[in-house]
């Protein structure tokens, strides 16, 4: 898990800069004969990691790396050598870019010479695979027919200029003088319909059987009454 990334980093720096003390605290908690801080700031997505067909679950772990010795050259030599190591290293990134001055007020301290050291972490948790489809999909051929219908307001006159549609089909038909209107292309299933209708202003939701084996328009009676 983490740790072992807190571990195997630790191992490196020891190896690379020789007898330091290596600290997982935030910076400014470190003993007074110095130490080398190696604080785990923040983790992030990283793109997932391939294994052949498989994809690896992958996050981005990112520690603020300072130094603090009773003698500042000590802790500048330190910060620099690893740096430099660090550069060239092949599965650790050094990211300079400064912290905002926010981070260091958190942390109750001064801003001081630091960097972000970049690892990757894969748990040993693969993601579901992606199913490649190797034939073509089987598309069902839906009847459709003209849904006709009448709009009609308070006292049955006719709704004039109002816009019918029903909702994801892309279709819409403005009704005439009489309240009539016209849909092509509508799917005949299922039976009753759901229509969204724009009149007088207002916006309504209804709904209306629709059956083409029964011939003429569909009436559908609005509430305007407060238009």
């Amino acid at each position: 898990m983490i740790d072992g990334i807190d571990n195997a980093l630790k191992a490196w720096i020891v190896s690379t800069l020789g007898d330091v003390d290596v600290s997982l605290e935030p910076p400014g908690v470190c003993p007074k004969h110095g130490c080398l801080s190696l604080y785990l700031l923040d983790m992030q997505h990283a793109p997932p990691a391939n294994r052949g067909r498989s994809k690896i679950f992958s996050l981005l772990l990112r520690y603020l790396v300072t130094a603090w010795d009773e003698d500042p050259l000590i802790a500048h030599r330190r910060l620099g050598e690893l740096a430099i190591q660090l550069a060239d290293h092949p599965d650790y990134q050094l990211d300079l870019e400064p912290l905002p001055a926010t981070v260091w007020a958190a942390f109750g301290i001064a801003p001081r010479p630091a960097f972000l050291l970049c690892a990757r972490f894969e748990p040993e948790r693969e993601l579901a695979p992606v199913q490649l489809i190797r034939e073509p999909p089987t598309l069902r051929a839906q009847a459709l027919s003209r849904f006709e219908g009448v709009l009609l307001g308070p006292g049955d006159h006719p709704v004039v200029g109002a816009r019918g549609e029903p909702p994801a089909l892309g279709r819409h038909a403005v009704s005439d003088r009489k309240g009539y209107f016209c849909l092509t292309a509508i799917p005949v299933e299922p039976v009753r319909k759901q229509l969204r209708i724009r009149a007088k202003g207002r916006d309504l939701a209804t709904t209306a059987e629709h059956r083409p084996d029964q011939p003429g328009p569909v009436t559908i009676h609005l509430d305007l009454t407060e238009a």
